[in-house]
């Protein structure tokens, strides 16, 4: 089974397709080149990279946020 594991998230912004949460962060992986980063939803980061979510916000702190991250 594949792993992925965030080594940074660098940007967030609004999907309009996207209704009910339409925020989206680009993700830097471990292991990747920064040119195979990917925008992904919350929902594919919770639970896993949460306390990267709340790193970049700290840095970052008017970038666009999903309400469901905390801290």
């Amino acid at each position: 089974e594949l792993s992925w594991v965030v080594r940074e998230v660098v940007d967030s912004r609004k999907n309009r397709r996207r209704r009910n949460h339409p925020v989206e962060y680009y993700v830097l992986w471990e292991g990747y080149s920064d040119a195979e980063a990917t925008w992904e939803p919350f929902e594919h980061l919770q639970g896993t990279a949460e306390e990267k979510l709340r790193e970049f916000h700290r840095r970052n702190p008017q970038a666009l946020r999903d309400p469901r991250v905390v801290g």
